[in-house]
């Protein structure tokens, strides 16, 4: 019995096969529940090539945050580098990759953990959101919704 695959053109004149219904359109960060799972897949294929490989709770708390740009062939990726690097057959925080380290530390960079004063959050969030503007003051203001000068103002400039 012959299976038929559906083709399609793309605008960049490929043919392509049309995705599957079967498989989920959403990206990776928008399906966290299925990282755990995916994992444990990925590890299960070394453990067929006789390495034993296991996640720490920190390092999978990494994998539940990062945003995944790359989707399930970037998590696929990282899960094999690390497991590769892996001493004592569990993935740590060492073992994962600096940008990814980067990017969830700076999403935990403004989760109340730990009380600061409140002129202390300002002035770091202030400097965040400079940072993320280049240095610009007068994007940075627009963004806030405040004044160039009360920019000045607040990080005593």
């Amino acid at each position: 019995m012959a299976v038929a695959i559906y083709r399609h053109y793309c605008s960049d004149g490929y043919c392509r096969p049309e995705p599957s219904p079967l498989l989920p359109r959403e990206p990776l960060r928008e399906r966290r529940e299925d990282i755990p799972l995916l994992i444990r897949e990925f590890l299960q294929r070394h453990e067929r090539e006789g390495m034993q490989v296991e996640v720490s709770r920190e390092a999978m708390r990494y994998f539940l945050d990062y945003p995944w740009p790359g989707n399930i062939r970037e998590l696929e990726n990282v899960i094999e580098r690390c497991a590769f690097l892996a001493e004592g057959g569990r993935i740590t925080l060492h073992d994962l990759p600096g940008e990814m380290l980067a990017a969830c530390q700076e999403q935990e960079r403004f989760i109340f953990g730990q009380i600061k004063p409140l002129a202390e959050m300002e002035s770091e969030y202030l400097r965040y959101v400079l940072d993320k503007c280049g240095g610009n003051k007068q994007k940075a203001a627009a963004l806030l919704g405040i004044n160039r000068k009360t920019i000045h103002r607040k990080l005593g400039e």
